[in-house]
């Protein structure tokens, strides 16, 4: 009775302001406890992609709910979260044929970790702290994966890119589950964790570890081109700071790979050094700077570089290049495949 009497005491125009608040809690929480349960995905990524329930519950720290972005229950949900930008996130690389998603977690404010309702029971973990994630849908293809997220150009010719699509999606899937625990937060060491949480569950679950290297030499090709495509170590471009924070891969090399060490604090700066290397590298020679985005020319740029006695390069800075060495070789070295050998049953996991 108490809140209703309070309700009575309020003028018209509090009172008008204090149902609308209601009502828009109410709509927005309809979107992760309504709308994304009917829409979930879960069951079919687990039969698929052979996710595993505990391992996505571990990993989220919380409810997770999995949507694909072309699903009406995502659409939906983002009206109810009165987020035109989320809209957005989810209709880029959906659209005609070329279908380019590789997952998003977005903030959740009410329910969600780090929401007023995870505050306000002081961080307490539950089934009442939800979260919803989205992850692409049977239409992505390895193709697309290799053209997004392997920046090598002709004439180069890939030679080895081990693993399934599954592999790749269920990888992608454990990502997105780290992030609920990140609430509000992001940038690279978020990122870095998300990766390094991921790809240790994905191995726990009986995953290949050659997929793992594939992931962490993407990511550090991907870096090398971000920082020569914005030299810039201030440049506040809102693209160019969201490239720039992806700068974990040879952070990832170490602690998976057995690679030198780089700590994640150093490894900005590491890049910015690299690649002012490579551009001066290229600028001697006559070339443009950005000639270094084209792999193989940069490849051959960091052998010559690597094999100077009298190159000027910082500890770090050798490092990333190196690493940038190995991930170009990773991919366009022949190798025969391991062979294939009879698998054990696997652990049972418990509501799988």
């Amino acid at each position: 009775m108490w809140p209703m009497d309070s309700f009575k005491k309020m003028g018209r125009v509090r009172r008008a302001f204090a149902y609308a608040g209601l009502g828009w809690m109410g709509f927005n929480l309809s979107g992760p406890l309504i709308v994304a349960p009917i829409g979930d995905q879960t069951d079919h990524l687990v039969q698929t992609l052979d996710a595993h329930k505990d391992t996505l519950r571990d990993l989220a720290g919380s409810t997770l709910t999995i949507l694909f972005p072309e699903q009406r229950a995502a659409k939906l949900y983002a009206i109810t979260q009165t987020n035109p930008d989320l809209r957005t996130l989810l209709s880029d690389g959906t659209t005609g044929s070329y279908y380019e998603f590789f997952g998003f977690q977005p903030a959740q404010y009410l329910v969600g970790p780090n929401s007023m309702l995870s505050v306000a029971t002081m961080g307490l973990r539950g089934p009442w702290i939800q979260c919803t994630v989205f992850t692409p849908s049977d239409r992505l293809t390895m193709d697309t994966i290799r053209g997004a997220l392997l920046p090598i150009h002709a004439p180069t010719k890939i030679a080895y890119f081990p693993g399934t699509l599954a592999d790749y999606r269920r990888l992608f899937l454990y990502h997105e589950a780290v992030h609920c625990r990140d609430g509000l937060k992001h940038g690279a060491e978020t990122e870095y964790n998300a990766d390094k949480q991921s790809m240790r569950a994905y191995l726990d679950d009986g995953g290949n570890p050659e997929v793992v290297r594939s992931v962490i030499s993407m990511r550090i090709l991907n870096a090398m081109n971000n920082h020569i495509f914005y030299p810039d170590i201030d440049d506040q471009n809102e693209e160019a700071v969201a490239l720039k924070e992806y700068v974990m891969g040879p952070t990832l090399a170490h602690d998976f790979l057995g690679a030198s060490p780089l700590p994640l604090d150093r490894a900005s700066q590491a890049h910015h050094d690299a690649a002012h290397a490579l551009r001066t590298y290229a600028q001697n020679r006559g070339q443009d700077a950005f000639d270094m985005i084209v792999a193989p020319m940069r490849h051959a740029a960091i052998l010559d570089i690597l094999s100077d006695p009298n190159a000027r390069l910082s500890p770090d800075a050798r490092i990333v290049l190196e690493a940038n060495r190995k991930a170009y070789e990773f991919f366009t070295s022949p190798r025969t495949a391991p062979a294939k050998t009879a698998k054990t049953a696997p652990t049972p996991h418990p509501n799988t």
